[in-house]
């Protein structure tokens, strides 16, 4: 992943209301309590950052062929010239893969040398 939900603050897993709790509460000027109003507010916010995470695994999701399941693909075959949206998903990932280059070497002519 390029990104992560969670935040590792000392060594713990925290998602992001724990995260934005232990750092508002470090500086002393607030205390996090379950009747308080900066709690109810930063539930709101982690809401908000949960779409928002959730949104960014799906299009990191779109970005590779081999988990692609929706525009990735799509996108992809647009690219290459042909959409396929009648053929299974894996299929589509399949000729996705043969038509595009792998890696630097295949883009290169046998006879180039390599810089």
């Amino acid at each position: 992943m390029f990104y992560c939900r969670y935040s590792y603050d000392w060594g713990e897993v925290m998602n992001s209301f724990d995260s934005m709790k232990t750092k508002l509460e470090s500086t002393g000027l607030y205390k996090v309590t379950a009747k308080s109003n900066i709690r109810a507010e930063l539930l709101a916010y982690a809401e908000g950052l949960n779409t928002e995470f959730d949104m960014l695994e799906t299009m990191e999701r779109e970005l590779f062929i081999d988990t692609a399941e929706n525009c990735g693909i799509t996108e992809r075959e647009r690219f290459v010239g042909k959409i396929n949206a009648d053929y299974p998903l894996e299929k589509r990932r399949k000729m996705l893969k043969i038509s595009e280059p792998v890696s630097y070497t295949h883009l290169t002519l046998p006879t180039t040398p390599y810089v």
